[in-house]
């Protein structure tokens, strides 16, 4: 399961597209739709919190986790619109059911070993850019002018 399927099924339950899903909207109608697709973000996929929040609009990892909190909240207090909108993601991901909680909770040291990689990654990709452009100038300067 990819984090982008998932914002697409949100999208498409919800009937908006998918660039308004990600916008900064703060209306409740949006925002429940934006907290009800990160809480299956997570709890389908194993990504961190800051992978969820760069594909949900490039939003903090604090964002993600008090969107989580918001989701949780409203699903304790039986809120029939955040259950509706989790099952019609669900239907549309073509998932029964939504995974508890205590599924997916990972310990702290193996989220962070996660995170590390990330940025590892991150910091390759970077690296690589920076050598191909250090040889693009260099082949730049190289020729007569």
């Amino acid at each position: 399961m990819y984090v982008r399927d998932i914002i697409a099924a949100t999208a498409r339950a919800g009937d908006i597209t998918v660039p308004a899903l990600l916008s900064m909207d703060r209306r409740k109608g949006v925002a429940h739709l934006r907290h009800a697709g990160i809480l299956v973000s997570r709890r389908l996929t194993r990504q961190s919190l800051p992978s969820i929040g760069r594909y949900w609009g490039h939003r903090d990892h604090t964002t993600v986790l008090h969107s989580l909190k918001r989701a949780e909240e409203l699903i304790a207090d039986g809120d029939p619109g955040m259950n509706e909108t989790i099952q019609k993601i669900l239907a549309r991901l073509g998932v029964s059911e939504l995974p508890g909680k205590e599924e997916i909770v990972l310990s702290s040291a193996a989220i962070l070993r996660l995170e590390v990689a990330e940025a590892v990654a991150d910091f390759a990709a970077l690296e690589r850019r920076l050598a191909d452009l250090r040889f693009q100038l260099n082949q730049l300067q190289e020729q007569p002018q």
